[in-house]
Formats: C-alpha cells, structure tokens, sequence
C-alpha cells in the first residue's frame, strides 16, 4: 500500500498582450509523475509586469498543491516536502528565498508573502525553469505545432496497452 507521494508543479504567467489586458496563469501539478490537475484562466486584476502576474500565477499554484496536499492527508497519505514548484521568471525564484522586494499593489504583496511563507515553512521550493523546458507555456502561450505537441507528450505521455 501507498504511504509516501512526491509532489511537483509547473507554474507560468503571460503578461497583458496587446488584445488583452489580464495576465493568463497556467500551473500543472504532478503526483510523481501523474498530471493530476491543471489550470488556465485570466488573473482578476491588471497587472503592471511581468514580476506582479508571475507572483500571483505562483500563488495560484501553491494554494493547489496545499490543498491537494490536505486531501492526500486525509486519506492517510503522506506528501515529501517541500514541493518543487518550477518557474520561468528567475526574480520571482529567486524572491521567494531572499526578501528584497517593494510591492505596491496590496494583492500582489499578498501574494509575494504567501509564496514567501510556503518557501520558509518547507512546503514549497521554488526552482527555476527555462522557458523552453516549462511544460505550462502551453497553457499561457500560442506555441508552434512542435512546440505544443513536445509539451503535450510530456503531459499526457501515451500508454502502451
């Protein structure tokens, strides 16, 4: 019987485009190597940069993985902490470990200070990722067709029966 599993996340952020002023979040979650949750849709708010819609993206997922990690507990399941959470932007990375940043949106200071929290309290480490490596690009960005299907086999590998 199961009584250890490894959580990981993938998590990305495109910044307001020309048609569309709402950054879009995307994050995967892994159980091993099992996709089990994924994610897209617009940011609430109107972010300023790059840095602000990565942060709140990386809120996102960390709030899911806390509560996928709850649910596992419940069912008697203990999860290996802390997380690795893999993220393109390396200031956001490397903010999450060193407190060096002025916010002035409330909700994004939020949102820096939970990240923060999870980092301290061992339930998340954040990690960088190149972009061309980040499997949640597909659910932020218009990739190429090789692109896409590259990150798609990563996803949802297919199965030999």
């Amino acid at each position: 019987m199961l009584n250890w599993i490894f959580a990981l996340g993938r998590v990305d952020a495109k910044w307001a485009s020309e048609w569309n002023i709402h950054s879009i979040t995307g994050y995967i979650i892994y159980f091993g190597s099992t996709t089990i949750a994924w994610y897209s849709g617009k940011q609430s708010q109107v972010e300023g940069s790059t840095y602000a819609s990565e942060f709140c993206a990386l809120r996102k997922a960390i709030e899911a993985l806390r509560g996928s990690r709850y649910t596992l507990r419940s069912f008697g399941i203990e999860v290996g902490t802390p997380n690795v959470v893999y993220c393109d932007n390396r200031s956001v990375c490397s903010n999450t470990e060193i407190a060096n940043s002025f916010l002035k949106k409330r909700h994004v200071g939020i949102a820096y200070h939970l990240c923060r929290e999870a980092v301290a309290a061992g339930v998340a480490r954040i990690q960088h990722i190149k972009t061309t490596n980040n499997r949640s690009d597909i659910l932020t960005k218009t990739l190429g067709s090789s692109a896409h299907h590259a990150h798609c086999e990563r996803i949802f590998p297919k199965v030999n029966r």
